[in-house]
C-alpha cells in the first residue's frame, strides 16, 4: 500500500497499475427523512441516504466548518463527495451558513446519485455544485 504525501497530509492510497491512485473512502449512513451533512460525515466521502416518507432536505454543515475541518487552505480549492440516494423520495439541497448552493433547483432523486463539488470562495464561504440529479420538475 503506497501513500500519496504532501507539505500538509498523508493520505492512504494504493497503487493499481500503472501508477493509478485509487481513493480511500467510507460511507456514511443517513437514514432521517432531512439531513444535517455535517464535515466529519463529508470528509468520508460517500454520503448514503435513505430517504422515506416524503421528500428529504439535505443541508450542509456551514462553511466555517468546512474551510476548517477539510481543511480548504485557499480560495478555489475544492473537495467531492459521492452523495447517494438510495431512499424512495426526492433530496433537495440546502447551504448552511455561508455556503451557498449552486443550483437549488438540483435534486437528488430517488435511487439516484450524484458528485457534490465544494469550492472555498472566499475564508467564509463555500460554494457547492451538485453534478448528475435531475432538476425539479415542479411536482
Amino acid at each position: 500500500m503506497g501513500s500519496f504525501k504532501s507539505s500538509r497530509t498523508s493520505v492512504p492510497s494504493q497503487v493499481v497499475g500503472a501508477g493509478r491512485v485509487v481513493e480511500v473512502l467510507e460511507v456514511h449512513d443517513e437514514n432521517a427523512q432531512n439531513a444535517t451533512l455535517l464535515v466529519a460525515e463529508l470528509k468520508k466521502g460517500i454520503i448514503l441516504h435513505t430517504t422515506t416518507g416524503g421528500a428529504g432536505t439535505a443541508t450542509t454543515d456551514t462553511a466555517a466548518n468546512i474551510i476548517a475541518g477539510i481543511p480548504l487552505t485557499a480560495n478555489n480549492q475544492c473537495f467531492k463527495v459521492y452523495y447517494i440516494n438510495d431512499g424512495n423520495q426526492d433530496v433537495q439541497f440546502a447551504g448552511g451558513t455561508g455556503v451557498t448552493i449552486a443550483d437549488t433547483a438540483q435534486l437528488a432523486t430517488q435511487d439516484g446519485g450524484c458528485l457534490l463539488i465544494f469550492q472555498r470562495t472566499s475564508a467564509s464561504a463555500v460554494k457547492m455544485f451538485c453534478i448528475g440529479g435531475a432538476p425539479d420538475e415542479g411536482d
